[in-house]
């Protein structure tokens, strides 16, 4: 309807984020209106994961890649942004927002995300350091449950980027040839699956059976 609508300057820009996420139906009605726009139109078509989107509606549009920060840059920002952020804050949000000025700064206003994230780092922490099985899939059985209950993924997508931040630490310790609580091996090997279990987030996978198979892996 809106395409339909008398424009008031030049022209129009329509901003659909996350095309990946559109039905087949969806996509190709998109498709169809690509193919032959309305003059003075303009759509920009976001995405993070290419390989789900139709061939053809690939083909009609024009790719620009857009990288994120490197970690020095976003570092830099945020010591002027916030300069009493401490090096616990900084780690977390270069890994919840690796490269993303806004969201790095928006998360750092926001005290209630770091005292959930300082408490999962502890429990996650607390995994790598005993193998306590029982333990471990109850935790995954909680966080799924309270991913359905808000009906949002995100939650999910922040243990990932706990997880990994634990993993990493733990690596550090090993490469620094100080005593670590788990082989190189397999912290490189959990770093893999944390990477592999954050893309098929993004489709119609189950959560649960994926977060098991990692915990299996400590």
């Amino acid at each position: 309807d809106r395409l339909n609508m008398t424009r008031q300057a030049s022209r129009k820009i329509f901003l659909i984020k996350n095309i990946e996420r559109m039905t087949l139906e969806a996509a190709n009605a998109l498709l169809k209106t690509l193919e032959d726009p309305p003059e003075g139109t303009v759509f920009l078509l976001t995405t993070s994961n290419l390989k789900d989107i139709l061939p053809t509606v690939v083909s009609r549009v024009r790719m620009l890649k857009f990288r994120g920060l490197e970690d020095d840059d976003m570092k830099d920002l945020i010591a002027r942004v916030h300069p009493s952020a401490s090096k616990e804050m900084l780690d977390i949000v270069l890994t919840a927002a690796p490269g993303l000025p806004g969201r790095a700064i928006a998360l750092l206003s926001n005290p209630e995300f770091f005292n959930r994230q300082q408490k999962m780092l502890g429990e996650i922490e607390g995994f790598l350091r005993k193998s306590d099985l029982t333990d471990r899939f109850l935790y995954v059985e909680e966080l799924v449950f309270a991913a359905k209950e808000d009906e949002d993924k995100q939650i999910i997508f922040d243990f990932l980027n706990v997880f990994e931040l634990a993993v990493r630490r733990e690596l550090l310790v090993n490469i620094r040839g100080e005593r670590a609580t788990l082989p190189r091996e397999k912290l490189l090997k959990l770093l893999e699956l944390t990477r592999e279990a954050r893309v098929l987030m993004r489709s119609n996978v189950n959560t649960r059976l994926l977060l098991e198979n990692m915990m299996l892996a400590i």
